[in-house]
Formats: structure tokens, sequence, C-alpha cells
């Protein structure tokens, strides 16, 4: 190898070019005897192994800063769920607050709890509470009478000041219920950025990276570094999965609790959700994959609580379920039938922890039938259904009475089904998206639907769920 030499007699300076490649290098201070071992080849590995070292660390270091910023935003959205809490732990002071000043309001007046004057006012509070959105009571025909007597009698001093208090008493559980949902979504954001997370691997996939960088260069100089961000990640994966397996162990050991959940679901996001909203277990079901008996009695043995309500979420599903309970001795079964998921959502969300296990059995049986269903999937065949000619490969849209839209243009036949759905008394349009949809896709929709219907409120949830592109929920 033809290689020349400049040497600076007074700052002892070399430089080593080499005369085929014209590559040079500067040497400070080096010894005689290092020339002959200085060799192009030296060099340039010495250079590999430098580039390759940085590159390892930057992809560390990149996936680590990434890791990181995700963990802190689900901080931050933990500690904005915490400061809801506290406004609503505020807010019910408040409500303990007015119910001592409706009490000592009724003893300034003296007015007894068996008079006629509060039978009235109890009645007047009811319709009230109604009529600003605070609770759905029914009213007896005696009790309609009786309002309508009311119109035309004078309210008395003491029903005036009653029921301005109930009226501010309303404003705060609006209030509350309002910081309830808020909450509630924070929940489903926390769990599906903590999802997300998991999903990601940018920790192992970095590792992996680095790997094949510090090979090709160099393992046995660099291979430290990588294996010292491999034993962080070994080492927290097997904290987790030794603290999940405690957890499981320690819920396992605790007394029953007096009421738990049990739901079928499909898709990783609805799973979540069902998850974040309190469900104990999830069963994976769907339209090719209904779970038997033997499947729900086994997951009934995973729910440690006394009575457990069981949310089929398919009409398929529902004799199973019913089969099931018939057969369970040790723990009590309450089949919620529930015919699609969007109805199991709604039966757990209205569900009273205070409630006795009667009242919101009663309750979740009466919210399920609010809720109107559509999904959006397409056909295999060609076929007639309904009196709609439908093609192979056409989009379609199922509402709970059969085919109610048909088309080439996806989110055209969205926007029919919603249509059939939607009607006066609609408030909330709940949109699930599934795996095969894009995001961004999924998010026009939600734009499209918010100019088309400004007096729903619409909801738009990553649900992950084959077949369908779409699972929209009326209520």
């Amino acid at each position: 190898m033809a290689l020349s030499i400049n040497i600076n007699v007074n700052n002892s300076d070399i430089s080593i070019k080499n005369s085929k490649t014209g590559a040079k290098k500067n040497i400070k201070s080096i010894s005689a005897g290092n020339l002959n071992d200085m060799t192009d080849r030296e060099f340039n590995i010495s250079q590999k192994r430098k580039v390759a070292r940085k590159q390892a660390m930057k992809l560390i270091s990149d996936a680590w800063d990434k890791d990181n910023k995700a963990a802190q935003g689900i901080k931050d959205m933990e500690s904005e769920k915490a400061d809801i809490a506290n406004i609503n732990a505020d807010l019910k002071s408040k409500l303990k607050d007015i119910d001592k000043s409706q009490k000592d309001l009724q003893e300034l007046y003296g007015v007894h709890s068996e008079s006629q004057e509060q039978k009235d006012l109890e009645l007047l509070k009811k319709y009230q509470d109604n009529r600003n959105g605070v609770s759905n009571d029914k009213f007896s025909k005696e009790e309609i009478d009786r309002l309508k007597e009311l119109q035309n009698e004078p309210l008395t001093e003491y029903q005036k000041k009653a029921l301005m208090i109930n009226s501010s008493k309303d404003a705060i559980r609006s209030q509350i219920d309002q910081n309830d949902l808020k909450a509630m979504n924070k929940t489903m954001s926390i769990n599906n950025a903590k999802l997300e997370q998991l999903k990601s691997q940018d920790m192992l996939k970095a590792g992996d990276a680095a790997d094949s960088i510090i090979e090709a260069a160099d393992k046995d100089i660099f291979g430290m570094l990588v294996n010292e961000g491999k034993q962080n990640i070994d080492d927290n994966m097997k904290e987790q999965q030794e603290e999940a397996k405690k957890a499981e162990e320690e819920k396992a050991a605790q007394p029953p609790k007096e009421v738990g959940f049990l739901a079928v679901s499909v898709g990783d996001g609805l799973s979540e959700l069902f998850k974040s909203l309190g469900v104990d277990y999830i069963i994976e079901g769907g339209q090719t994959m209904n779970p038997s008996t033997a499947d729900i009695l086994d997951a009934v043995d995973k729910v440690n609580a006394k009575t457990i309500f069981v949310l089929p979420n398919n009409k398929n599903i529902i004799l199973a379920a019913n089969q099931a309970a018939e057969l369970m001795t040790d723990k009590e079964l309450l089949v919620i039938p529930t015919k699609t998921i969007p109805q199991g959502i709604t039966a757990v969300i209205n569900f009273v922890p205070e409630l006795s296990v009667e009242e919101n059995e009663e309750t979740m049986l009466r919210e399920i039938k609010n809720v109107k269903t559509g999904q959006v999937t397409y056909a295999v065949r060609d076929t007639v259904i309904d009196d709609k000619e439908i093609k192979k490969d056409d989009f379609m849209g199922i509402g709970d009475q059969g085919i109610v839209a048909v088309g080439t243009d996806m989110v055209k036949v969205t926007r029919d089904m919603i249509a059939e759905l939607v009607d006066e008394d609609s408030e909330l349009i709940s949109v699930y998206y599934g795996c095969d949809v894009a995001e961004d896709a999924a998010e026009a929709l939600r734009a499209d639907l918010e100019e088309a219907y400004p007096a729903c409120d619409i909801e738009l949830q990553y649900g992950g769920q084959p077949i369908y592109y779409y699972t929209v929920s009326v209520e």
C-alpha cells in the first residue's frame, strides 16, 4: 500500500496520506514506532466503531425520550382526572350543605313532613328535577292530576324558597354528571395511551436495531452498551410481570366483592373500554366465535364477586348466558340481555354502586332499550334482503331491525345508516371505528356528523373490531 508521510518538526504533527484513495489523517504527537501499525484498515475500523456507537446510542436515547414523553402524557392526564375528582368532591360537599339548608328552611317555617304543603313541594321538586334533566322519574296518574291542580294554586313562600334552593342543587348535580363524563373520557384516553405505549415497544425495537449496528461494526467493543439497555428492559418487564402476578394473587385472596361484571367483547379498543368502565373480565367473542356456556362458566370463576352481571352483547350469546346462570350455584349470575356492544356499554355506565342489585338491574334493563345500534360491514355475495338488491363487496348499514343502507361508498352508507337511527329526541351519537379503518378517516366522519347533527354530542372511539368498519349507537 502506497503511503506518503509528512512530518512537522516544530509541533511533532504527522499526517498520513493514502495515495490511492486520497484519505488523509492527522495524528498528534505519534511515536515513530506506531507508523508501521497505523494502516488504512485499522483507521477505517476505528471510524466504523465510532459511528456505530454513536448510532446505537442515539437510537436508544431517542426511544428512551419517546417513552418518557408518553409516560409524562399519561401522568398529566391522571393529574387532570384527579383534579376533576377534587372538583366533584367539593360539589358534593355543597350538595350536603344544600340538603341541610332545605331541612333548616322546613324547620324555620314549621312545615310538617306529612303535611299537604310538604307533599306538594316534593312533587314540584320531582317535576323540576325532570325539567332540569337531572332525573328521569315517571309520574303516576294521581301525580299528573295534582300537578295540573297546582298550576292554578299559588305557591306558599316556603315552597318558593325551597324550589329556588332545589334549582341550585339541580345545577350542581348537572355539573357533577358532566364532570363524571369528563373523568370517564379521561380514563379511556389514559387506557388508550397505555395500550399504545405497550403496542409500540420502542425501547425493544431500538435495542434490536442497535444490536444489528453494533454487530456489524464490532460487537466486542460496543455490545456492553446495548446489553445494559436490554438488561434494563428485561428487568422492567420482569418487574411488571411479577407485579401483575402479585396483584392477581392478592385479588384472589381478598373476600369477594358484592357485585362484579363479565362482558363479551371483540376488538382491543372495545375491550379496553369495558375494562376502564369497571368490567372485571372480558370474554373474547364475535360473530364467528360465540362463547359457549362452558366458556362463560369458566370466566365466572375468574370474577371474585357474589353477584355477577353478565353482558352477552350479542343476541346469539344470550341463550348460553342464561344457561350458565341456571347452572351456577355458588354465585348469582344476572344476565342483562344486551344484543349489541353499545347496549353493553350503556348498561355498565348506568351501574350505581350505592343502589341495590335489584335497582341496578331494573335501571340497566330500562336504559338499554333507549340505545339504537347500527353496524357497517360488507357483503360476501350477491343477494336480496329486505327488498334491497345487494352486490358482492357492497357496504351494508345494519340497524336493530335489519339492513337500512346499501352502497359502494362506505362513508355514504355510514351516514345514511345514522340518518335512519337519529330522530328529534336523539342527544348522543357514539362511533366506534374498527381495525380496518384509518384514524384520519374516522376523524373526518366525526367532523361530517358534527356538521350534520349540531344538536347531538358526537363521540369517537377506537374499537378495533374486525368485520364491522363502524359500530354506531344513538341515544
